[in-house]
């Protein structure tokens, strides 16, 4: 028997303009996320930022990332279908701790500056691993039971944000 944890592996690809997918360990397409179609996302700055919307490979919502604040600590409602799934909180100036209050489990993203992979963990022990390969790319290893989109969108958004600074 394997002393490796079950869960599965993921690739977080964006293009820097807050425009991003989501792909399974055999490179099939689950999610694409995007801010949502407006004519004034132009008016968007660093204390600003529009919507992360995710959709499914077919383009429909799955779910959405909106601000609440915008000062530091900024903080973020994820929300599908009008009901809210959870929170993120910027903890740090520098987008490297994210506090993540999800379906009732908490988890901590730190993410050293000058590192190539982080641990994030829930309360109950959970796990999530990341490798950066890039600022735009990263591997994800998400401990079995904790693998829904909610929890991929929230590390997909981190990226997305680290990306806009």
């Amino acid at each position: 028997m394997s002393d490796e944890p079950e869960g599965s592996k993921y690739l977080l690809r964006n293009t820097g303009a807050g425009l991003g997918e989501i792909r399974s360990e055999s490179g099939e397409l689950l999610w694409r996320y995007a801010p949502p179609p407006s004519r004034w996302n132009f008016l968007n700055g660093p204390l600003r930022g529009p919507d992360f919307v995710l959709s499914d490979a077919a383009g429909h919502e799955k779910l959405r990332i909106e601000r609440e604040r915008s000062f530091p600590p900024a903080s973020f409602s994820i929300v599908t279908h009008r009901r809210r799934l959870g929170s993120i909180e910027a903890v740090s100036l520098m987008s490297t701790h994210w506090a993540l209050e999800l379906e009732g489990r908490r988890w901590m993203f730190k993410i050293p500056p000058l590192s190539a992979q982080f641990i994030a963990r829930s309360e109950d022990g959970t796990a999530l691993r990341a490798h950066l390969h890039s600022q735009t790319e990263w591997f994800a290893f998400v401990e079995k039971g904790a693998d829904g989109a909610a929890l991929l969108a929230a590390l997909a958004f981190v990226q997305s944000e680290r990306c806009r600074w």
